[in-house]
């Protein structure tokens, strides 16, 4: 018997976050513009939003582990989840008897009665996730205190668009928890893999374990896609920060006015390397989000083009198209990635005089690490023994389980890189920046 017989919101998250991702940045420019006319109280800004947005798909994460794969698997006992997944492929009429390679391979790819140190380790996800929220939160707060300090001091009512710095900021901060929590919904599609159970009802949808596990396969790389999205976000709001700071210490300086001309126009060159590579990261989630979307939940558009099973799949999920585009994507993300490293390096450099007090290459690392890390260590999981010798979903469900740890770690180094005390925050009244 399957588990979880209604559809439910822990299935869709990826593409549910990826909208209220758009939605929150939507408000934030709407708050910005609503402030020109009147007051909004700071706890009604898109950060509050965002966080609540954000808790609610946790607790929806939590609740989902549990009545669809902790519960029926005691935890994700080894004899538990076999049997789980052998009577799923019963119902499949693909049990031992009646096809006994498909056993075998779920045995290679997906038992974990071998692996019980990852699978503990897997375990403790939801708590990394969890510390994670904890210390973004408050470390915003921290930043909006600021922000509330600045305008009493200066006897006017508290406004985040007198404080464009610390706004962007705060916007960056959530990278490591919208990141981590997308990487904890990929452990959740590992352990789905497991139990060879998709979670919801419309299972005819599959036509069997190997095609649910594509599926499942598909929407782990979707969640990781989410997150490069808001990776995207930041880098392009840190690109801003940067670039408002130079131009303000640009305008304070004793260069003259030619000479002012010409370097605002190399700073806005320097950080055209940063938007490049967001961009490769909203072209590859665009992609996959859609493609995928569409193609479980109106399987009767354009099949030619979105069908994806495997028998008689659509344009887009054809292997050699599949192929090719990844290969195209990756090629441009990872060109994009070495032309925002080297332009800021290139600002770091040739503007280090502008910068004194930013430390930009601390803050840039601290917003591109994620990236980095996931070609690092997938590239590590490949050649290294004895992650080399493991099946695909067991260094997967590793590589997601470490990127949850990470986040946590992250987060906390970001209450260095982007202290809310750092001198370079003070006069940002004269910086006018606009908002992603």
């Amino acid at each position: 018997m399957h588990a979880g017989n209604a559809v439910g919101l822990g299935m869709y998250q990826a593409p549910i976050l990826a909208l209220g991702i758009g939605v929150v940045k939507l408000l934030q420019i709407g708050l910005k513009l609503l402030e020109k006319t009147q007051p909004v109280p700071l706890f009604l800004h898109y950060y509050t939003w965002l966080y609540l947005m954000l808790f609610g798909l946790y607790c929806n994460c939590l609740q989902t582990t549990y009545t669809e794969i902790l519960s029926i698997s005691d935890w994700l006992d080894p004899d538990k989840v076999e049997h789980h997944a052998t009577s799923v492929m019963e119902s499949d009429n693909e049990a031992n008897k009646v096809d006994p390679t498909v056993y075998k391979f779920w045995k290679e790819e997906a038992d974990l009665r071998h692996y019980p140190v990852l699978r503990r380790f897997s375990l403790l996800s939801p708590l990394w996730v969890l510390g994670t929220f904890v210390v973004c939160s408050y470390h915003t707060i921290k930043h909006v205190i600021k922000i509330h300090q600045r305008s009493g001091s200066s006897g006017k009512c508290s406004s985040l668009r007198d404080c464009p710095l610390h706004d962007h900021t705060i916007s960056i901060l959530a990278l490591p928890l919208v990141y981590g929590l997308m990487s904890f919904k990929s452990v959740m599609r590992c352990w789905q893999i497991c139990i060879n159970d998709a979670g919801f009802s419309q299972e005819h949808r599959f036509n069997g374990f190997l095609d649910r596990k594509n599926f499942l396969e598909e929407m782990y790389e979707a969640n990781f896609l989410v997150g490069d999205i808001y990776e995207a976000i930041a880098l392009i709001t840190f690109g801003k920060v940067i670039s408002a700071v130079i131009k303000k210490n640009i305008a304070r300086s004793d260069e003259c006015t030619a000479t002012k001309t010409l370097l605002g126009a190399i700073r806005k060159l320097t950080v055209a390397g940063v938007t490049i590579f967001a961009t490769s990261c909203f072209l590859s989630a665009g992609y996959v989000l859609v493609v995928t979307f569409i193609g479980l939940e109106f399987p009767s558009v354009f099949p030619g083009i979105f069908g994806r099973h495997l028998s008689n799949p659509g344009l887009l999920y054809e292997p050699m198209f599949k192929e090719k585009l990844t290969q195209f994507l990756s090629g441009f993300g990872f060109a994009a990635s070495w032309a925002a490293i080297g332009n800021i390096l290139t600002v770091e450099k040739d503007f280090h005089d502008y910068l004194q007090g930013f430390n930009p290459k601390v803050k840039f690392w601290g917003t591109k690490v994620l990236v980095t890390l996931a070609f690092v260590q997938s590239t590590l999981l490949a050649i290294t023994p004895p992650f080399s010798s493991w099946g695909k979903n067991y260094c997967n469900l590793f590589y997601s389980s470490v990127l949850c740890f990470q986040c946590c770690i992250l987060s906390l180094l970001h209450m260095h890189a982007w202290n809310a005390d750092e001198a370079w925050y003070h006069e940002e009244g004269e910086v006018s920046v606009q908002l992603v």
